[in-house]
């Protein structure tokens, strides 16, 4: 019996630490395609990359533009609504597209087009 309760305090533990995956930074978010110019690290320099929310809707957006110029695209994967608040990434303006000021939901996951 001891063995059983115990089996399933680490069952539900492990389900739990699966669950939260926190959002990934920039330089694992942003995949070089075949056209990459350079090393993701490089990339990010170069675009003046500011990996937080906090930094603008507009300035991320004019990253993402710089980053997909250099030949890199988003891998949005890590992203959720369970990990996509307070300083947060960049990358979660998935799903706050007007901002952390405005939340609003998102349909799609799509990277900042800057329309």
């Amino acid at each position: 019996m001891k063995k059983l309760i115990a089996a399933m305090i680490v069952a539900s533990l492990a389900g739990c630490a699966s669950y939260y995956q926190p959002a990934q930074p920039a330089r694992v978010m942003w995949e070089p395609t075949r056209h990459a110019k350079t090393d993701v690290d490089t990339a990010l320099k170069q675009c003046d990359f500011i990996d937080n929310m906090s930094a603008g809707v507009q300035k991320i957006q004019e990253q993402a533009m710089c980053m997909r110029d250099m030949g890199f695209e988003p891998d949005f994967s890590s992203y959720n609504a369970n990990n996509c608040y307070g300083n947060a990434p960049a990358g979660c303006i998935v799903y706050w597209p007007q901002g952390m000021a405005k939340p609003q939901p998102v349909k799609a996951k799509t990277a900042p087009t800057g329309n």
